[in-house]
């Protein structure tokens, strides 16, 4: 059923359906999305083609959601758009595979991709992490860089003082 979905999900993305983000048009489009996890042990499906629907479906839904931040921004009370262009949405990468592992392999285009005209990455290493090169190279990626300790409540708190506006996990 889920591998059968990429056939609407196509249509989607041929439509002109407004994204409003994964979550927010779930109700309105519930297509059931495996995630990428799942298709190589679903038998002779054409991965290459399924993979980039799902990419293409994630990347309309994040647009409107970066956009959405931005208009958020701009009605806020202490910002103006004059001072609009200052600011940076703020998104924070938590793990503890920030290694060569290939967590990070699948996400390190996205970190060092961002435009950082709009986006202040912070890296957030949890702790148990594995120090290589691999390691400092996504550190010099971010704009600041986070070690958490082994307490859970003490990590809570450092992540909150960061005050993100998206936190990727």
């Amino acid at each position: 059923e889920a591998i059968s979905s990429y056939a609407e999900l196509n249509e989607l993305l041929k439509s002109d359906h407004k994204f409003i983000g994964l979550l927010e048009s779930h109700p309105f489009n519930p297509i059931l999305l495996p995630t990428e996890f799942q298709l190589p042990y679903e038998g002779p499906v054409p991965l290459r083609h399924n993979l980039e629907l799902i990419r293409n479906y994630q990347r309309l839904s994040a647009q409107c959601l970066v956009q959405d931040l931005i208009q958020n921004y701009m009605v806020s009370a202490h910002d103006s758009p004059s001072n609009m262009a200052e600011k940076k949405i703020k998104i924070g990468f938590i793990s503890r595979f920030f290694c060569s592992h290939s967590n990070l392999a699948a996400h390190a285009g996205l970190i060092e991709g961002l435009n950082r005209d709009q986006f202040y990455v912070v890296i957030i290493h949890r702790s148990s992490h594995t120090r290589d090169q691999v390691h400092n190279q996504i550190n010099k990626c971010a704009d600041e860089v986070i070690y958490l300790t082994g307490e859970l409540g003490e990590s809570c708190r450092m992540i909150s003082t960061l005050s993100l506006d998206i936190l990727f996990f």
